[in-house]
């Protein structure tokens, strides 16, 4: 009987200290600073050589290598432009067949009418 409650108090201090670094490295977890990797300073977004494309002007195949713009909403913006003349603003490309709200905010930081 006493090899049992040997074995067992061992079984339960291993089970403590297994559980105390476990709960060590959740603290480990908590207290890491996870935005050091992800942090950039302005000076490095404006240093960025970001192309926009006017969509007054760009072709159908400059207009594809937009994100989210496929080849038939290419063609779309092409026609629209034909149909009703220049863009005055990025929003009037809502207006197109095929680009609702969401396509928007998506390629709004992507697109000029200048």
């Amino acid at each position: 009987m006493r090899e049992f409650f040997t074995s067992l108090k061992s079984v339960i201090i291993l089970s403590v200290i297994f559980a105390l670094v476990l709960i060590g490295f959740n603290f480990y977890d908590i207290a890491y600073d996870k935005t050091y990797e992800r942090s950039y300073y302005s000076s490095d977004v404006e240093n960025l050589d970001l192309e926009l494309i006017n969509i007054n002007t760009a072709s159908e195949e400059k207009l594809c290598t937009i994100s989210y713009i496929t080849a038939d909403i290419a063609q779309n913006i092409v026609d629209y432009r034909q149909a009703h003349g220049d863009f005055k603003t990025i929003e009037d490309i809502q207006n197109v067949k095929g680009i609702g709200e969401k396509t928007f905010n998506n390629i709004r930081s992507m697109i000029t009418v200048n």
